[in-house]
């Protein structure tokens, strides 16, 4: 079972970043809530896939 630990912040380009801030913009419209999104990537143990 995979948990939280086998996660690391994904690195993503400014790009990227800017289309999440977007759309956390946009569900804080829709909610009304203070929404946050965090970019999380599998973590490589360095063995292929």
């Amino acid at each position: 079972m995979e948990t939280f630990k086998d996660y690391k912040v994904a690195d993503i380009s400014d790009d990227e970043r800017s289309e999440l801030s977007q759309l956390e913009q946009s569900l804080c419209k829709e909610t009304d809530k203070d929404i946050v999104l965090i970019a999380y990537e599998k973590k490589t143990t360095g063995q292929p896939l």
